[in-house]
């Protein structure tokens, strides 16, 4: 169910995750809480001992080939009944009617695909705590590196590459900070009451939780508010790791060449190219994350909604593995990033204009911000260099040289790309 296939797959998959959010870990999932869930309700007489002693051990080294659960999912909706079929040819016939006792398919594919999610989500902590750091480094390089700032596609003042480069970790730094909470076991039965394993519901559930290695919570199959505050999580990521993408895609341009990506991708007809694939992918994948998070976006009705449910199954594998392989993709941009110095203070140099706002601020204090303002775009209006112009109509009192210096930028820059990473001053 989640793209890409072999072609594809080495720039826009990721082995890792794939691996862990397959269709074989899933059923491999399945069965160990049905494992778990007998356990449990032996060790409560729930169900028999020696039944939950035989559902355990009948199924400790079982492999059940996802395919075979292919035909009775179609009939079903749900793998659950297909897997129980399976599961129980391979039991005692005394201890086939307690598998599954109390439970519904909810309750295991839930807690299945949780446990599933929580792995593939520590190795996103895992990859982003890394590029944060490859980000402070590299910032704290350049914190002094000299650059045009630019808005809305236009130059604007000098700024600091360093400070840039804080911008592109400052969301990436929040979600380290802040990364969600695991989703907890799902045991509810039926509708969500369970009614049918009572008095014994909330001690099976957190009995379960421990066996798993998981968190308890009540039922929520129709409450996935933590799943959508994971799915949210993703998505600011996979947002912050377009946003860095985008730059040094408009940086590393012929023309501005501010920024060399190392081994860019060669084109099939101009030799002279070296596309930013890598950079290009992020964005990809980023499509690929905000359409499947925006496809979440739809509450579950009454006490189980089987299109809501079923439309989690692609949309969060897809997330997840998207964001995993833009990751992969940023840790190899920053590798082989090359700062190109002497160009970035080149374009401040030839366009010396981009100090105008300093120079206005400046002469403000002598003259006032509405004159400034008037002699500053008097001088842009002239046909000759900025810095020319202004000669002719600053007072002879104004320090012009240190009006149009752009490392005035540097120390502020350097402030607050350390109040961004969290260093200090």
């Amino acid at each position: 169910m989640v793209w890409p296939g072999p072609i594809y797959s080495s720039l826009f998959g990721d082995q890792e995750l794939q691996a862990l959010l397959s269709d074989d870990a899933f059923v491999s999932h399945m069965v160990a809480v049905e494992r778990a869930l007998a356990r449990v309700q032996g060790k409560l007489s729930v169900i028999p001992e020696d039944a939950a002693a035989a559902i355990d051990q009948g199924l400790q080294s079982l492999n059940v080939d996802p395919a075979r659960l292919a035909q009775a999912t179609a009939s079903s909706g749900v793998p659950v009944p297909g897997l129980l079929a399976v599961l129980r040819s391979h039991l005692p016939p005394d201890a086939r009617d307690w598998l599954h006792w109390g439970a519904t398919s909810q309750d295991i594919v839930d807690t299945a695909n949780a446990l599933g999610l929580s792995r593939a989500t520590e190795v996103i902590k895992g990859r982003t705590t890394a590029l944060c750091a490859t980000l402070r480094d590299t910032a704290i390089a350049h914190e002094a590196t000299l650059m045009a700032g630019r808005t809305r596609a236009q130059l604007a003042t000098p700024t600091t590459f360093g400070l840039r480069v804080a911008t592109w970790a400052k969301p990436l730094l929040a979600a380290e900070k802040n990364p969600p909470d695991n989703l907890g076991v799902q045991f509810g039965g039926a509708v969500g009451s369970r009614a049918v394993v009572a008095p014994h519901g909330f001690e099976i559930s957190k009995l379960l939780a421990t066996e798993m290695g998981m968190v308890d919570a009540s039922p929520w199959h129709t409450d996935r508010s933590k799943l959508y505050e994971i799915a949210h999580w993703i998505s600011r990521l996979s947002n912050g790791l377009t946003k860095m993408a985008s730059d040094i895609i408009l940086l590393s341009r012929s023309e501005i060449a501010e920024l060399s990506i190392g081994s860019g991708g060669g084109s099939s007809t101009m030799p002279h190219k070296s596309n930013p694939v890598a950079a290009e992918a992020i964005l990809t994948l980023n499509r690929l994350v905000q359409i499947a998070c925006a496809g979440l976006a739809q509450p579950h009705t009454e006490d189980r909604d089987g299109a809501a449910w079923a439309a989690e199954w692609a949309l969060i594998p897809q997330m997840v593995i998207s964001t995993g392989a833009a990751l992969r993709h940023a840790a190899s941009l920053l590798h082989g990033l090359t700062v190109n110095t002497e160009k970035m203070r080149a374009t401040i140099s030839a366009q010396p204009s981009v100090m105008a706002e300093q120079v206005t601020m400046a002469l403000a204090q002598d003259i006032g911000r509405e004159k400034a303002q008037e002699l500053v775009k008097a001088a842009l209006a002239r046909a000759l260099p900025f810095d020319v112009a202004l000669r002719d109509v600053v007072p002879p009192s104004f320090d012009l040289p240190a009006a149009l210096l752009p490392e005035a930028a540097i120390a502020p820059s350097i402030e607050v790309m350390r109040s961004i990473l969290g260093r200090p001053g």
